[in-house]
């Protein structure tokens, strides 16, 4: 959480998750764990997940962190790791 410079104003959440759906492989066409390029594609667990925009929330929460600029509201970066689960233990 970085702390905003206006008490009261609105606050933004940048919440990713971390985890990946199970593997249960008889639902996969290929190896799940092999990452392999298909058509110029990366075919794998997690591979067409959302798990950039979890690091670059990461990155962008550094920066501000570490930076001069301040927001009014506050920031708050979470990680959660149990998106793929439904979210019961986690964001909930």
């Amino acid at each position: 959480r970085i702390r905003g410079t206006e008490p009261g104003a609105p606050s933004l959440a940048l919440v990713g998750h971390l985890d990946v759906v199970p593997v249960h492989e008889a639902g996969w066409s290929r190896d799940p764990f092999a990452a392999e390029i298909v058509d110029g594609e990366i075919w794998g667990r997690g591979a067409l997940d959302m798990l950039c925009l979890t690091a670059s929330y990461a990155a962008v929460t550094r920066a501000i962190a570490t930076g001069s600029f301040r927001p009014r509201g506050d920031l708050v970066f979470a990680a959660v790791a149990d998106e793929e689960a439904g979210s019961g233990l986690g964001v909930e």
